[in-house]
């Protein structure tokens, strides 16, 4: 995603990121671009230019996206804000950013 070398096992499944880039699911993430809090559910080895959204568009089609490489794996979140504790998780809007969009939230 950004360009570092980052060492994986051969035969490892799954993405392998930086520590800058990799999330874990129950992360919490805050979204470049709005500024609002997500909590990771999956990051996937789908790339952005690939993965398609309910829509039927590439996550990295949307606008939002211009600045993330297409190429980036896809994680995949929901906004603190809907989160309930009567709501199971896959109950909630799952939605999909190229890596880089997110990062690490800071409070």
């Amino acid at each position: 995603v950004c360009g570092t070398e980052t060492a994986a096992p051969a035969d490892g499944a799954g993405s392998h990121l930086c520590a800058r880039h990799g999330f874990e699911p129950g992360e919490v993430v805050r979204d470049r671009e709005s500024g609002k809090r997500l909590v990771v559910t999956a990051v996937t080895t789908d790339r952005a230019d690939a993965r398609r959204t309910e829509a039927g568009r590439p996550v990295a089609a949307y606008d939002s996206n211009d600045a993330y490489g297409a190429h980036e794996p896809v994680v995949e979140a929901v906004y603190v804000e809907s989160l309930r504790p009567e709501t199971a998780l896959d109950d909630l809007n799952t939605y999909a950013f190229p890596a880089s969009r997110l990062t690490a939230s800071t409070g």
